[in-house]
């Protein structure tokens, strides 16, 4: 996360204050490995480091970054998604049988 970050920042020719540069370390560690939501890892690290919420957020969407709960979120929703999808062909099939 470190080296994206940095790299984002000289790519943008930025520079952040060291807590805002720690919270959204933070926000990343708390999403990808302490299985965090994005908005309660961001509230955590705000109150923290004692930046704003807004600004974390920024950097962390240029970051792409997605929480295992989001991940696994949209893996169980495709899946019934297809479900469905199969039921209503298997469905289709029997009609023109």
């Amino acid at each position: 996360m470190y080296s994206r970050l940095h790299k984002i920042l000289i790519e943008r020719n930025e520079f952040l204050d060291s807590n805002l540069f720690k919270s959204i370390l933070s926000v990343c560690k708390r999403m990808t490995d302490l299985n965090y939501t994005k908005q309660d890892a961001i509230k955590i690290s705000a109150k923290k480091f004692k930046v704003t919420q807004k600004e974390i957020k920024k950097y962390v969407d240029l970051l792409g970054i997605e929480s295992k709960r989001y991940i696994e979120s949209k893996k169980t929703f495709l899946t019934k998604e297809d479900r469905i999808n199969i039921r209503a062909h298997k469905q289709r099939l029997e009609a023109n049988d």
